[in-house]
């Protein structure tokens, strides 16, 4: 890799995501086919390339169909002739994308070609050709009769593995005899596509049929368990795959770790584990990425150190897992040790974690000789690289470092790349440096929409509402449709403002150019209602959300709150937890901060015993300020005396507020505290 070449495209790597998630060729799919835009998608295939996952078929599908969906055909060719060994599933992607682009021809020589190549078309290959080549269908229909195709399991699995799922299904309530191939394709197919609800539903069907699962679709039922967080089904499907002789089946337990690491069973995960340690280095990394998930990095250090006396040869996978959870240079030495030994494990991904992980331990500054030395290491600063170290800073609150990385990049020659200027305004942005930001906006010649959306959300966090709502209005003019980042950041703007008129402006664009809006979006418009105490439409887009996530009760809580209405903000919170969605510290900071403001102490103190969570520094000052507006300033100092943490000013003041006259003598403390903490501060 050419050190500086500003020429390969970054893509969005997060280290905690790495960490708790490792990217392989079941998760990549995924993330492409949710992908809304080109750019996420060309981001996602850039870290592919970076991994050296590209000649894997099943992630080769994925890009194909999103590069086809996304009107890029030639892309979505290319990236099929660099595949050496395609499967079946790989072949059909491609000619489907030949054949939706008008280009019969192509698609019916790539039929020709997957037949010649030795690769039996299935029953997805012979759909595809059926139904866009008429003419062709009686010697289609007597290949499938003379091979005797099992066409609706592969049917199904085709489809699925392309996101057809509504296709998919078709195909499989029409099945007459269900076999246990379909009943796998239908289970892990859903998995796969993130519809975790329908998949468990189906596994239940499929065992109330009498059909045994098998080692894939324990896999993909656990992992629908993880991602809806459900510990209860997933002890289910444990017990079944004891019953089934599956509990020593390596990929059975690495899926059971994973489950129960994600829903923070993490002793649960370890014991699974532990029953069988083999070498699979899978399942190893799955139970370092549990530790990790939970917190627990000293132990998954421990399963590190346990791999390297047993003289097992980490991966990629691992080496980034344990360099998230380094917290001594000695050992991210020895890690870099073992990088140097093994150059095959040097890639993108390993570069930068090691170069975060030096970063985060204050080991790394960017200058001139450092980077020598880098490189001297076998450690090439590429942009790729420079962007997420700058992502980093960002993350970090970091000026201190983030400044000698932007010299760095100015240096090079580099201070006009978009993708570095997203990065540098994202950076300045989080730092609270909103001028600098602006500055490097300006000096991007050619802004895409990253760097606006960038700047948009910038200006909104940094107290500059009616700019970012400003350069909101400026995209269509500059040949730019927004996309959901662009509409949230712009929503957070005006909530701020309480600009309801302009809210439901952008709420009418939404309407008209997003049929299915993400996630973000809906919850910033919620949000947006609620701050503005317009309930009735807040109420309205909550109600229509088709997956309420803790942000979306959160907000409608907060509204509630904010504007006296805390009893229905109460009975929303049982709403909440009927529906099995878990409370988080905002859901109770809001709950506090509602009864706090109509006077419901009794009611607020129950909230507050109640918490699942340790409570925070957030959570003390409502508690503090509803005892003190109340009249109860003997317990607030109580409730001071008793707090874990560090005693901050917003304590105090929130006691020295709620004195109004009474107990001067614990005013006069209160007081005294604020004084001394506006001057350095102290304990109490």
């Amino acid at each position: 890799m050419k050190c500086m070449n500003f020429k390969s495209k970054p893509f969005p790597l997060n280290k905690k995501t790495l960490s708790t998630s490792p990217p392989n060729k079941y998760t990549f799919p995924s993330l492409i086919n949710s992908s809304s835009s080109l750019h996420h998608a060309q981001n996602l295939h850039a870290v592919v390339l970076s991994l050296g996952l590209h000649s894997d078929p099943f992630i080769a599908c994925a890009l194909v169909a999103s590069y086809s969906r996304h009107g890029l055909l030639s892309h979505a060719l290319n990236v099929f002739d660099t595949v050496p060994h395609r499967d079946a599933a790989l072949w059909n992607s491609a000619i489907d994308a030949c054949i939706r682009h008008g280009r019969l021809t192509d698609g019916l020589a790539l039929f020709r070609r997957m037949r010649s190549s030795g690769t039996s078309p299935d029953g997805f290959s012979l759909s595809i050709v059926l139904g866009a080549i008429p003419e062709t269908a009686s010697r289609v229909h007597a290949y499938g009769v003379k091979t005797a195709l099992d066409i609706e399991a592969a049917l199904v699995d085709a489809h699925m593995k392309c996101a057809r799922v509504d296709d998919a299904c078709r195909v499989f309530d029409a099945t007459v005899r269900k076999d246990a191939f379909a009943w796998d394709a239908m289970v892990g197919g859903l998995s796969r596509n993130g519809l975790w609800e329908r998949s468990l539903g189906s596994y239940e069907t499929m065992r109330l049929a009498g059909f045994e699962p098998g080692s894939a679709t324990f896999t993909a039922v656990l992992a629908a368990c993880s991602m809806g967080g459900i510990a209860g089904f997933g002890r289910r499907v444990h017990c079944d795959a004891v019953k089934l002789g599956f509990e020593r089946d390596p990929y059975v337990r690495t899926s059971l770790v994973g489950m129960y690491a994600r829903c923070a069973f993490v002793d649960d995960a370890h014991r699974v584990f532990c029953d069988a340690p083999d070498e699979v280095i899978e399942l190893w990394n799955s139970m370092i990425s549990a530790f990790l998930c939970n917190d627990r990095s000293l132990e998954a250090l421990g399963i590190y150190n346990t791999m390297r006396s047993r003289s097992m040869r980490p991966d990629c996978f691992t080496i980034l897992n344990v360099l998230s959870a380094i917290e001594s240079i000695d050992f991210g030495r020895s890690v870099h040790a073992e990088l140097i030994k093994r150059p095959t494990l040097i890639n993108v991904a390993t570069q930068t974690s090691l170069l975060t992980m030096f970063l985060s331990l204050q080991q790394l500054l960017p200058s001139s000789g450092s980077v020598q030395a880098m490189r001297a290491e076998g450690l090439n600063l590429d942009i790729v690289i420079v962007v997420n170290l700058i992502s980093a800073c960002a993350n970090e609150g970091s000026l201190f470092f983030g400044r000698p990385f932007h010299g760095l990049v100015i240096r090079n020659g580099a201070e006009s790349d978009v993708f570095i200027g997203s990065a540098l305004i994202d950076m300045y942005a989080k730092c609270g440096s909103i001028e600098s930001a602006k500055s490097v906006f300006s000096s991007t010649r050619h802004k895409n929409l990253v760097v606006w959306n960038s700047m948009i959300s910038g200006c909104a966090r940094n107290a500059q509402p009616e700019l970012s709502i400003s350069l909101f209005s400026q995209l269509p003019k500059h040949g730019m449709a927004p996309d959901s980042a662009s509409v949230t950041s712009a929503l957070v703007a005006i909530s701020s403002l309480s600009a309801l008129r302009k809210g439901k402006t952008i709420h009418g664009y939404v309407i008209r150019h997003e049929t299915n809006p993400d996630q973000r979006v809906l919850n910033a418009l919620i949000d947006m209602y609620a701050k503005c105490a317009c309930f009735d439409y807040a109420r309205r887009v909550f109600n229509a959300t088709p997956t309420k996530d803790t942000v979306a009760w959160n907000s409608m809580i907060n509204g509630y709150g904010t504007h006296g209405r805390s009893e229905e903000a109460m009975e929303l919170f049982e709403e909440m937890k009927a529906t099995g969605t878990q409370p988080d510290e905002v859901t109770f900071l809001a709950l506090v901060s509602a009864c706090a403001h109509t006077g419901l102490v009794e009611e607020g103190l129950a909230i507050f015993e109640s918490m699942m969570i340790a409570p925070r520094i957030e959570h003390y000052v409502k508690l503090v300020d509803m005892l003190g507006k109340s009249g109860r300033v003997r317990e607030a100092c109580e409730v001071i005396k008793a707090m874990p943490m560090e005693v901050e000013e917003g304590v105090w003041s929130s006691l020295l507020s709620g004195c109004r006259g009474m107990a001067a003598e614990v005013g006069e403390v209160a007081a005294r505290e604020v004084m001394k903490r506006g001057g350095g501060g102290g304990r109490w």
